[in-house]
């Protein structure tokens, strides 16, 4: 049996719907960490934006340095919803998102999840590799655990 091509296309409605921040999207922080070395002094430290430095080792100086970007998920809280969808066991605490496969690469380079809450900002690392999801695998989905 052929599906009709209307099928993909209401599903791919839907999901998109889905996202959209006023139906289940939550909107996501990523964080991308990278670890810089120079040879300057630990004076230079100063005239950067550095999240945290190590500090001098030797005449070289490392720091690390942290970017962001906001994206829109939905996230799943409950272990029912991770074995529904991936049969994956995580620890209490963990979560699953699902978003648009075009965010793979950016999802694969975050160090960290931070999601905001009414009560707490919440920071996962990831938990397991990500996977696609859906009828036409145009959405991914990825897991977190407490970072």
């Amino acid at each position: 049996m052929i599906i009709p091509s209307g099928v993909f296309n209401k599903y791919a409605e839907a999901a998109d719907l889905m996202l959209s921040s006023t139906v289940f999207g939550k909107s996501c922080t990523l964080v991308y960490t990278e670890t810089l070395v120079s040879g300057g002094s630990s004076s230079d430290l100063n005239q950067r934006r550095t999240f945290n430095s190590t500090g001098p080792r030797g005449d070289e100086v490392v720091t690390l340095t942290e970017s962001t970007e906001t994206v829109t998920l939905r996230v799943y809280w409950d272990k029912k919803s991770f074995l529904k969808i991936g049969g994956i066991e995580l620890p209490d605490g963990s979560c699953m998102t699902i978003g648009p496969s075009s965010l793979r690469a950016k999802l694969e380079k975050a160090a960290y999840l931070r999601i905001f809450s009414s009560d707490a900002i919440h920071q996962f690392a990831k938990a397991a590799e990500s996977k696609p999801w859906g009828l036409d695998s145009n959405y991914i989905v990825s897991y977190w655990g407490r970072a």
